[in-house]
């Protein structure tokens, strides 16, 4: 065990400086910068054994890492996306809103989506983001199509509601 986490340190120091810069080319978020590489690291020390069959440890590290990196890039757009999309369609057009309303108000939206249920979020994602069709995302769950649609009138509901509660107070 002692030389597992040996050679793992090792390796952690030699390909981290180098990590780090190339995917700060592509984010400057630290934090996510972070998480992809600890990722990255973690897969690499999941295969254990397989070190050896591996062969280019540094190829499959920035592989890994560049991956993620656009992946979490990729989410986070279109979670920005669905948000917009849910703001202009629930939120009644306040031509005086301040951009500090309006940014709240995206905010309460966001929270309210993290705040579903797992299976209505998972559904209203798929619906949103992914353009599924309710016959998809029932296929995919193994649900009927009538769930799926009362899922995510449960999901808009909520959203409304949130967005509702603070477009009131302005």
């Amino acid at each position: 065990m002692d030389d597992d986490y040996k050679i793992f340190k090792d390796l952690y120091d030699e390909y981290y400086p180098e990590l780090f810069l190339y995917l700060h080319a592509i984010t400057e978020d630290k934090e996510e910068i972070e998480d992809v590489i600890q990722d990255a690291f973690l897969k690499l020390l999941q295969m254990n054994a397989d070190l050896d069959r591996l062969g280019n440890v540094k190829g499959y590290l920035f592989f890994c890492a560049r991956n993620a990196m656009f992946n979490r890039l990729r989410d986070k757009e279109n979670h920005r996306n669905i948000l917009k999309r849910v703001f202009d369609t629930y939120v009644p057009e306040s031509p005086g809103m301040t951009p500090e309303e309006v940014e709240k108000l995206v905010e309460a939206a966001k929270d309210a989506i993290e705040g579903l249920p797992p299976g209505c979020k998972n559904i209203f994602l798929s619906s949103r983001i992914q353009k599924k069709t309710y016959k998809e995302i029932a296929e995919q769950n193994g649900l009927s199509v009538k769930t799926v649609e009362a899922q995510m009138g449960i999901a808009l509901k909520k959203i409304r509601a949130a967005i509702k509660i603070l477009f009131d107070s302005f």
